[in-house]
């Protein structure tokens, strides 16, 4: 049974793509930090609605299907926010570490597990371990997992 979850989370680790762990909202290339390149992107895309070409689901931060002056608002609110300001004011937050052990392993993994499937308001959906944020607890919050598991504080 281990040897049979280790090989699924290794197949999806090579199959999908990652997913950032670090959550910095606005940061649209992913260079860890909210900055004039990120709202050209933003800009690019402002206007658009789900189910038109140029909407893209990452930058609708309020996730209502638009990409509008609300979504704009949250990206002000972070604009000129780096990864580091955010882990100085913030304090860094082990990843995954679900028990509060200091340790993401796999009584993690277990508590992941247990609840894989869930989405927002099913009563056993915890968002705490729902690590990328989209609402469901899934293959790339397993991911998200994988990618830190054995780290410690």
């Amino acid at each position: 049974m281990r040897k049979t979850l280790v090989a699924l989370f290794l197949g999806l680790f090579l199959v999908f793509p990652l997913v950032s762990a670090v959550n910095l909202i606005g940061d649209l290339n992913k260079d860890f930090r909210v900055d004039y390149d990120d709202f050209i992107i933003f800009a690019s895309l402002y206007g658009s609605t789900r189910g038109d070409g140029r909407y893209k689901p990452y930058a609708d931060f309020d996730k209502d299907g638009d990409i509008d002056g609300f979504d704009l608002g949250i990206f002000a609110d972070n604009y000129l926010t780096t990864f580091e300001s955010k882990r100085q004011n913030y304090g860094y937050k082990l990843i995954g570490d679900f028990d509060h052990d200091c340790y993401v392993g796999s009584a993690d993994a277990g508590i992941l597990n247990q609840i894989h499937g869930s989405e927002r308001g099913d009563e056993e959906y915890r968002g705490y371990v729902d690590l990328n944020k989209d609402g469901i607890i899934d293959s790339y919050d397993s991911l998200i997992l994988l990618n830190n598991y054995g780290n410690t504080c």
